[in-house]
């Protein structure tokens, strides 16, 4: 078993594996020698963006340590409570901590990997062996994206505000 919490942003960013092994030999007969090896692994896994330009610390360390981090409302708005990074900064620097609470990434793994051999002994010194193989991971990755706001003329928006300070998301104005 193996549990490690992210360094950013644990409740977001984390990583737990279980994993059973088991290794049985049986002699069938004095010649022939039947032999098992299984290895399950359940990985379950939480992730924040990361790696280069778009990830929480190419933003953390590129953005401004004067810029709060905060913008003094209750969190209901279209800033979620998030300050906005001016673009002075450049479009594509983000307030690192709104981008970690927008951020819901999930992965799932059961993967079972094996093999099946017989072994059977010819004569002395010369043994004839069979196997079977496999490997089977079954993956699931769940990944949500809400609409996001990060300040005007942010590349990262998904959405833009009217001037009521409202999300436009009727954006071929049919209604829906």
């Amino acid at each position: 078993y193996f549990d490690q919490e992210g360094v950013i942003a644990p409740e977001k960013s984390n990583f737990n594996r279980f994993t059973f092994k088991s290794n049985l030999g049986i002699d069938l007969t004095e010649k022939i020698k039947l032999n098992t090896f299984l290895l399950y692994t359940n990985i379950k896994r939480k992730t924040i963006p990361e790696g280069g330009r778009g990830s929480t610390l190419y933003y953390a360390l590129n953005a401004s340590p004067l810029t709060p981090v905060y913008d003094g409302t209750d969190g209901t708005g279209v800033s979620r409570g998030f300050s906005y990074i001016g673009t002075e900064q450049g479009i594509e620097i983000l307030n690192p901590l709104a981008l970690i609470n927008n951020t819901f990434n999930d992965t799932k793994v059961n993967r079972f990997t094996g093999k099946v051999e017989l072994v059977y002994d010819v004569i002395e010194n010369l043994k004839a062996t069979t196997r079977l193989n496999f490997n089977y991971a079954d993956v699931v990755g769940r990944s949500y994206s809400p609409l996001q706001y990060y300040g005007p003329n942010k590349v990262n928006n998904n959405v833009q505000i009217d001037s009521n300070n409202q999300f436009i998301t009727d954006t071929n104005n049919n209604g829906i």
